[in-house]
């Protein structure tokens, strides 16, 4: 492979990448040609990505970016996993087809610059996605103004209940002072 090549191989890939900070990286060799297929039509759904890469061309394209620990976890077969919504959302594809497709190897991940190993890999698919998160931070966010209004309207309510019970009292009272012959 010439150099001229191998720089335009290393400029696509860091473009394919730009603005991901975190993946995943597995070993998809012991899939057959259907089964790969299957994994990434899977993947394509779900908006994850996976790109088979040559070590030593990936370990020069991502050198000095946020993946570049990658370079520590390229070893033999590699394809690089990511998504743009975040490394759960890949994480989670990956570990759901561990069992349809057992040949799967992950051999590790990157998060926010640092290596992680291939037993620790597969537990990021426990995090949330970020849409989940958000959804968290909206619901903490938005918790204090809901006790607020509540608190405000059972206190409303407590006011207008004893209004209503007033009012009825008074209802019940006027028809007795009518009833009086008038003098």
């Amino acid at each position: 492979m010439s150099k001229l090549v191998k720089q335009e191989i290393c400029k696509e890939l860091v473009k394919m990448l730009d603005g991901v900070d975190a993946c995943m990286i597995v070993d998809p060799t012991g899939l057959d040609g259907i089964a790969a297929n299957q994994l990434r039509r899977d993947m394509a759904a779900v908006k994850v990505q996976m790109q088979l890469v040559k070590n030593s061309l990936t370990k020069r394209a991502l050198a000095g970016t946020k993946l570049d620990a990658v370079g520590g976890l390229l070893d033999g077969p590699c394809a690089i996993v990511w998504s743009a919504e975040g490394i759960s959302d890949a994480a989670k594809v990956v570990v759901k087809k561990l069992k349809q497709f057992p040949n799967l190897v992950i051999k590790g991940a990157v998060l926010e610059g640092a290596a992680v190993p291939a037993d620790k890999a597969a537990d990021l698919a426990k995090l949330p996605t970020k849409a989940e998160m958000k959804g968290q931070i909206v619901g903490l966010l938005a918790s204090p103004g809901r006790k607020l209004a509540a608190t405000i309207l059972g206190a409303g309510a407590m006011v207008a209940n004893l209004l209503k019970g007033r009012v009825e009292a008074l209802e019940k009272a006027e028809p007795k002072a009518e009833e009086k012959p008038a003098a």
